[in-house]
């Protein structure tokens, strides 16, 4: 469980909710050139579409996990869908691995050279039920 000050008092049905933000620029087929957001130790890439964020803390369970990615000069993200693969935030690891994809969905695809995305990430860090 993550051991730090948080925001009290939220209205919410989940105990000890933690919301985290991330802004990251992508390398395209490589790791991220920059990422910045509290409570994010490292964003790096482990294969084609697939990044592993890895916190600072321990979390119970992941609740939620959003991206939005900043449009560039009119082009469209190159892999604007992502999905949660691989959750180990109460684990040794404390890591999120997460998928891209295409437009479509049916490709594994890294974002572009020099897209931003923009991500919220929500856990748990309660026991209670």
């Amino acid at each position: 469980m993550a051991s730090r000050l948080f925001s009290q008092f939220r209205y919410s049905l989940e105990k000890d909710v933690v919301d985290l933000y991330a802004k990251v620029t992508f390398s395209g087929a490589g790791n991220p050139t920059s990422y910045s957001g509290k409570g994010i130790k490292s964003v790096a890439r482990s294969a084609q579409g697939v990044f592993v964020f890895t916190l600072d803390d321990k979390y119970q369970k992941v609740l939620a996990a959003d991206a939005t990615f900043v449009l560039a000069a009119g082009s469209f993200p190159a892999a604007p869908q992502m999905q949660i693969t691989d959750d180990q935030s109460a684990g040794s690891t404390h890591a999120v691995t997460v998928q891209f994809a295409n437009p479509a969905g049916t490709v594994a695809t890294d974002p572009a050279n020099a897209e931003v995305g923009l991500f919220h990430l929500q856990f748990s860090n309660s026991t209670a039920k």
